[in-house]
């Protein structure tokens, strides 16, 4: 039985200002929030409730500052 992919959910810089939760490949965010602490919890919170999932937060300027993964990983990788 083949494991389901995982969902990726992205925390980062919304154009109007605050930070968005987004998940990958949607065509708008989830959540908006004037902190990035609390649209980190948000996305957090949410993937774990959909299993197995992945939380990538990004700093201010896009790059990828930390990830956090929830449940089993889909794909077995050497290394």
């Amino acid at each position: 039985m083949a494991k389901p992919k995982r969902t990726v959910y992205h925390v980062s810089p919304h154009p109007d200002g605050g930070w968005k939760v987004q998940k990958e490949k949607a065509p708008r965010a989830i959540a908006r929030h004037d902190k990035k602490n609390d649209a980190v919890a948000r996305a957090k919170s949410t993937a774990q409730k959909n299993l197995p999932s992945q939380v990538i937060v990004h700093k201010a300027d896009g790059e990828i500052q930390t990830e956090f993964t929830y449940g089993d990983d889909p794909k077995k990788t050497k290394g």
